[in-house]
């Protein structure tokens, strides 16, 4: 005869405390899986340190993916645990590559855009005698709106002289200097 504690049968006491045994147990060995494979993950890191972040910053992403890697690991499947993490920890660094690859590239053509919406500026204030309006930028430089403000801010963040109010007519390297409108006598 079962005795009952609380309106619970003891072997169920004891299977959910077997239960809990077992995820400690699980849990430790994924610790030391992931303390032994360490070394490997910043080893991994290193390859790409430089050139796509700081040593540091890579070997982070690098101990995300082994922590991937030991949650993810089936030990029946036949391969070894270092082959797949290795796997896991260089599919993090590359998507972390590829990422700030697509960064850098939308910034460089941010910038390209701001020194042509300046250049452009300058060019339709002269012909208009007046400061030109963005859309009238975005039309000459074949882009939207939102593409020629992105690039005038990236533009006003690296240079803030440019935001200084010049008359209709002066050029950038007149540092402000009005236009002489005395008649030659």
């Amino acid at each position: 005869m079962q005795r009952t504690t609380h309106g619970r049968s003891e072997p169920a006491v004891e299977t959910c405390e077997m239960d809990v045994v077992r995820e400690r147990r699980r849990q430790r060995r994924r610790d030391a899986q992931l303390l032994r494979n360490l070394p490997l993950a910043h080893g991994l890191a290193r390859r790409y340190a430089g050139l796509y972040g700081s040593e540091d910053e890579l070997a982070t992403i690098a101990r995300a993916g082994l922590a991937h890697a030991v949650e993810q690991f089936d030990p029946d499947a036949g391969q070894p645990f270092a082959a797949f993490a290795e796997q896991a920890i260089v599919a993090e660094l590359e998507e972390h590559v590829r990422d700030t690859k697509a960064y850098l590239e939308a910034r460089r053509r941010t910038i390209q855009r701001g020194q042509a919406a300046v250049a452009q500026g300058h060019s339709v204030a002269e012909a208009l005698a007046r400061q030109s309006h963005v859309h009238e930028l975005a039309a000459a430089l074949g882009c939207g709106v939102a593409d020629v403000v992105a690039g005038l801010l990236e533009a006003v963040r690296r240079d803030p002289g440019l935001l200084a109010e010049r008359p209709a007519g002066a050029r950038p390297d007149d540092h402000g200097a009005r236009p002489d409108h005395r008649a030659a006598g």
